[in-house]
């Protein structure tokens, strides 16, 4: 396995179905361009009008990028982009690059122009960044792959900006780190680093055939050199209600406690809310699944500052479509809004961006425009706007034609009324879905 990313069809059904999938839970059942038309035993009902408090606003997108694939080129960027100071766009894709085995690039709103800066070799260097970058004090980008390394299960590597190298800090070894970093990093104010990575770690783990139903781990710089350790071990337990494959980037709160998700796993096995705090204690927060709550967040978390938390299910809801959750100082869970069939967004596979008047927007993976030509009848996603009050504000429905499709990363704001994302398929080719770069205003 060294060397190797997992698969084009292990990357879909994870990003699709959920991890279930690969625990034996629930099968793939087909679809268009390689994505599922149903997904973790939840059956889709038939099409419906929408929800009385979701109405539509279409703005256009803005695409800054169509990317063209290998070997010139990425492909699949399943991550959100980040902003340098000046202004520049960076981020990974999952394909593409000179061996087709991703690539991290720099895209300029203010041009169009997008560089493809380093091309992974799919061997000691990784293969397979899914979860984008962060950027330290002194500008320089960190990010995980979920193939090739020592052991073929991931690496974490810095890409300096100043001399154009990428150095590896490490391989992912199953037992001692975890395996398969699907979730982001995030790095405190100190230049720690925390991430997740949703299998491998110690002990019992009922839910993967005890091969570990992943960690929380930390990454302490010191004196030019990096300390790894795993903070805590995810079990699985039904019993205990502890959560199993975490999927999404951490949030980090004043205090250094840590807060994320688990895709499966607690008391319903449709996933959880967790704090680690400093002393690597965890605490499940809430355990999803109960009545029309949500199910399976694939997303990480954002907190406001007054300590509340908001995030997204994949599943569940009133519609059994996705919802988006907030999660008071308390700890009570509460769902802000349920994605319903038919015109409005369906599955948000993303974690949320919140202005300061409290409005969360977001992407969904599918919903919206229903004549979309990759996938017809079920849409290819949506940006949308979420309000204090629960109200729901379609953005943009994406349709495959020259403005993207299928987008799961999360959005980012400029400060000047534009948010940046990307979609995983653009439509130029529907058999070679390489994806784009967007920007779209939030301020209409």
């Amino acid at each position: 396995m060294s060397g190797k990313k997992p698969s084009r069809f292990f990357r879909r059904c994870l990003s699709i179905t959920g991890s279930a999938l690969l625990l034996g839970l629930v099968a793939f059942t087909g679809g268009v361009s390689g994505h599922a038309i149903s997904a973790l035993g939840e059956a889709r009902p038939s099409q419906l009008a929408l929800p009385v408090d979701s109405v539509s606003a279409e703005v256009p997108v803005v695409t800054l990028h169509f990317f063209a694939g290998a070997p010139t080129d990425g492909s699949t960027p399943y991550s959100p982009v980040i902003r340098d100071v000046t202004g520049n766009l960076h981020g990974t894709t999952y394909w593409g690059g000179a061996s087709n085995n991703g690539a991290i690039y720099k895209t300029v709103p203010s041009s169009k122009n997008t560089t493809i800066l380093y091309s992974l070799n799919g061997g000691a260097d990784g293969a397979g960044p899914y979860s984008g970058l962060i950027q330290d004090a002194d500008g320089n980008f960190y990010g995980t792959t979920v193939g090739g390394g020592q052991y073929g299960l991931g690496v974490l590597f810095l890409w300096n900006v100043k001399i154009g190298k990428e150095t590896i800090l490490g391989s992912f070894t199953s037992d001692t780190s975890g395996a398969y970093p699907y979730g982001g990093l995030v790095i405190d104010s100190a230049g720690n680093i925390y991430g997740t990575a949703s299998y491998g770690g110690k002990g019992t783990c009922t839910l993967n055939g005890n091969k570990g139903c992943g960690t929380v781990f930390e990454v302490t710089p010191s004196n030019g050199s990096f300390t790894r350790k795993i903070l805590y071990n995810f079990t699985g337990q039904k019993v205990s209600g502890d959560g199993a494959v975490p999927m999404g980037t951490l949030v980090v709160d004043p205090q250094g406690n840590l807060y994320g998700t688990t895709s499966l796993g607690g008391l319903h096995n449709f996933g959880t809310v967790f704090k680690i705090d400093t002393s690597g204690k965890e605490t499940v927060i809430h355990n999803f699944g109960a009545g029309t709550d949500g199910k399976y967040p694939m997303a990480g978390l954002i907190r406001d500052q007054a300590g509340n938390l908001y995030g997204t299910t994949y599943y569940g809801g009133i519609h059994t479509m996705g919802a988006v959750f907030k999660i008071d100082t308390a700890g009570a869970e509460s769902v802000v809004y349920s994605f319903a069939p038919g015109a409005d967004g369906q599955n948000p596979a993303a974690s949320l961006l919140r202005d300061g008047s409290g409005n969360l927007y977001g992407t969904t993976q599918y919903g919206g425009d229903l004549s979309c030509t990759i996938l017809p009848n079920f849409g290819c996603g949506t940006v949308f706007k979420v309000d204090a009050n629960g109200a729901e504000t379609i953005l943009h429905k994406f349709t495959a034609n020259g403005d993207g499709a299928f987008p799961t990363s999360a959005l980012i704001a400029n400060g000047q009324g534009s948010v940046f994302g990307t979609t995983t398929a653009d439509g130029s080719n529907s058999m070679a879905t390489f994806g784009t770069v967007f920007e779209i205003s939030t301020s209409q």
